[in-house]
């Protein structure tokens, strides 16, 4: 299973390499904005999987860093230079940054950009998320706020530093919920 991922990688790889060449012999590169999000959640990390063994994962932590990751590519037009932000963030985030970016206005958008020097809060539909230094795990089989907290040096902090973000994760995906589930947008 991992050495088919990996094909698949070099395949995308490749393929995005193709756009990118084409994108510049139609001279089109320099005027487009191009973003390239990679998905979590391959089933390649759970527990005892061949990519968890390889990786040497031992704790929640490294497991959350493997499973959650992911790469998230922005280059803007006549962009020339580039670097990279370790802002942690959400599909979620993605829109958002892109009207930043673009120094556009929006009335109204669900997350943040990743771009503005505030820290985010990045929710898991599970509960989970990722908030500054700090990881919840969710725990699923209790009621919410009983996960654990993790400080992103692998050690388990108390509660009470993750304890307000639980019940604005909580609210968050109620409110996607709703607008998923009752269409609450054309309301």
């Amino acid at each position: 299973m991992l050495k088919r991922y990996y094909q698949t990688v070099h395949y995308v790889d490749e393929a995005v390499g193709q756009m990118v060449n084409e994108l510049k012999a139609k001279d089109m590169w320099d005027e487009t904005l191009v973003i390239f999000y990679g998905d979590h959640d391959s089933g390649l990390t759970n527990e005892g999987s061949e990519m968890q063994q390889k990786a040497q994962i031992d704790n929640a932590v490294d497991a959350f860093a493997l499973d959650r990751q992911v790469p998230l590519f922005i280059k803007k037009p006549n962009q020339d230079t580039g670097e990279i932000i370790q802002e942690n963030g959400g599909q979620i985030d993605i829109a958002p940054t892109i009207v930043d970016l673009l120094n556009l206005e929006s009335p109204y958008m669900m997350g943040n950009s990743l771009l503005d020097d505030e820290p985010n809060l990045t929710a898991f539909c599970d509960g989970s998320f990722r908030y500054k230094d700090y990881y919840y795990e969710a725990n699923l089989k209790e009621k919410a706020g009983n996960g654990i907290c993790y400080v992103l040096t692998e050690k388990k902090v108390e509660m009470k530093f993750c304890r307000s973000q639980v019940k604005d994760v909580r609210e968050r995906l109620q409110l996607s919920d709703k607008i998923t589930d009752q269409n609450a947008l054309k309301q």
